[in-house]
C-alpha cells in the first residue's frame, strides 16, 4: 500500500513544488497528515495543532479546512445539498446585498499581472450572470487549467500531465463512489466536502498559471477519493462512526 503514495508524490506538480519554498505544498502535507491521524482515531489536540499550523500559512485555507472537518462529522448526505448552496449564496451575495462592485473590483480587475486580468479566463464582466458564468467553469479550470492553455514551454507540458492524471483521478472519484463508504468512512466524507469547500478558492483565482499553486492543498483529497479502497488500513473501524 506504500507505493500507492508513490503516485501522490510523483505527480508533476507535486514533485516539482515539494522542491520550492511555496506554502501549498506544505499546506497539502499538513492535509495528508490530517488524514493519517483520522483513520488513527485521533481527535484531539494533534489534529488542532496542524489546523493552527495551516492558519498560520494560509489562513483562508484553514478555514476552508475546518468547516470541511465540521461537516464530516456528519452521515447525512450534505454533500448532495452543497452545490445548490454554494450557489444560492453566491447569488444572494452578489443580487441583494450589493457586493457585485466589490466582487468586481477585487477578482476581476486584479493587479497582480500586467494588464486587465478577469479571472483564469480573462473574460470581460458587466453584470451578475456574467459572473455566475464564470463560477462554474472557474471550478473545472481550477484542477485542469493547462487544459486551456497553448502550452508552448517544456514546463508547461509537464503541467499539462499533472492536469491530465488530476483529470483522471477526479473521473475515477466519481464512478466508484458509493454510499456505503461515505457512510463509513471519516476521511471519504471529509475529503469529499474539502472539494465542494475548493469552490471558494477557485473563485478567488485571477491567473491560470497560479491556479496549479494553488491546488495542492486540494489535491490530497481528489487522491484520497481515488484510491480509498488502496489506502484501507486496519484502523478503519476506528473512524467516526
Amino acid at each position: 500500500k506504500q507505493y500507492i503514495l508513490l503516485f501522490f508524490f510523483l505527480l508533476p506538480a507535486v514533485n516539482f513544488f515539494a522542491v520550492t519554498y511555496l506554502r501549498d505544498i506544505y499546506v497539502a502535507y499538513l492535509l495528508l497528515t490530517i488524514f493519517v491521524l483520522i483513520r488513527k482515531g485521533s481527535r484531539g489536540i494533534k489534529i488542532l495543532l496542524i489546523f493552527i499550523l495551516i492558519f498560520i500559512i494560509r489562513p483562508e485555507i484553514a478555514i476552508l479546512y475546518a468547516a470541511s472537518y465540521f461537516l464530516s462529522y456528519f452521515k447525512w448526505a450534505l454533500h448532495y445539498f452543497l452545490p445548490f448552496i454554494f450557489i444560492a449564496i453566491m447569488w444572494v451575495l452578489l443580487y441583494e446585498f450589493g457586493l457585485y462592485e466589490i466582487y468586481y473590483d477585487r477578482f476581476w480587475n486584479s493587479k497582480y499581472t500586467q494588464g486587465e486580468v478577469n479571472g483564469i479566463f480573462n473574460f470581460r464582466y458587466f453584470n451578475e450572470s456574467q459572473i455566475m458564468f464564470n463560477f462554474f467553469i472557474t471550478y473545472i479550470a481550477f484542477y485542469i487549467d493547462h487544459f486551456f492553455m497553448e502550452n508552448e514551454s517544456l514546463f508547461d507540458k509537464y503541467m499539462l500531465v499533472h492536469n491530465i492524471f488530476i483529470f483522471i483521478y477526479l473521473l475515477k472519484s466519481i464512478f466508484i463512489y458509493t454510499r456505503k463508504q461515505f457512510h463509513n468512512d471519516r476521511v471519504y466524507r471529509f475529503s469529499i466536502y474539502i472539494l465542494m469547500a475548493s469552490i471558494v478558492q477557485a473563485n478567488l483565482e485571477v491567473d491560470v498559471r497560479a491556479s496549479i499553486r494553488h491546488s495542492m492543498p486540494f489535491i490530497p483529497a481528489i487522491f484520497y477519493l481515488a484510491f480509498y479502497k488502496a489506502l484501507s488500513t486496519k484502523y478503519q473501524k476506528k473512524q467516526n462512526q
